[in-house]
């Protein structure tokens, strides 16, 4: 079976991607768990980084800036730190989705697994052994690997049932859900 894809990757697409990506070890160890949007966890991280900071400057203002206050608005801080870096990370990713070069991929399934070719610079396969679990998000489908070190091979939801299809009629012992 051969799966042309002939546009661009959406945003909400690529937002959902970059949200598995980000959840992908949670979802290896329990394919049925619901995803979390790192991009909500980090505003209200920082929003909480920024009201603990406040609280801390206030605190030694007006009242004793003993070590613990000190030690906290560090802590603050490096907070602060942490999540704007990790938000800058996740949010490159998301721009690299949005902006790829390509935008004619084709994914193959056969007898020995699924084949991603985007006819440029990456051609990949993962083999039916080395798939946990096939899942539908709202928007896009995931073809899991067994361990964190290998490929996730996703394409648009519209595809689902004809996959659902294929791997039925072939007797493919991989997890499907829905």
């Amino acid at each position: 079976m051969v799966i042309e894809k002939h546009e661009k990757i959406t945003q909400e697409e690529a937002k959902e991607i970059t949200i598995l990506l980000a959840n992908a070890r949670q979802l290896m160890r329990d394919p049925m768990k619901k995803t979390s949007d790192v991009f909500a966890f980090c505003m209200k991280a920082f929003i909480f980084g920024i009201i603990g900071l406040v609280l801390c400057v206030l605190l030694i203002i007006f009242g004793d800036a003993d070590l613990y206050v000190i030690l906290c608005m560090g802590v603050m801080l490096a907070m602060l730190l942490m999540v704007f870096v990790y938000h800058r990370s996740m949010r490159k990713l998301y721009l690299d989705l949005i902006n790829q070069a390509n935008d004619h991929v084709t994914i193959t399934l056969d007898e020995e697994g699924v084949g991603y070719d985007d006819h440029g610079t990456k051609k990949l396969k993962l083999f039916w052994k080395n798939i946990s679990f096939v899942r539908a998000f709202q928007h896009v489908v995931c073809f899991f690997p067994n361990d964190v070190s290998g490929i996730m091979i996703t394409i648009d939801k519209a595809q689902f049932a004809s996959i659902k299809q294929f791997l039925q009629e072939n007797h493919i012992d991989v997890q499907i859900i829905d």
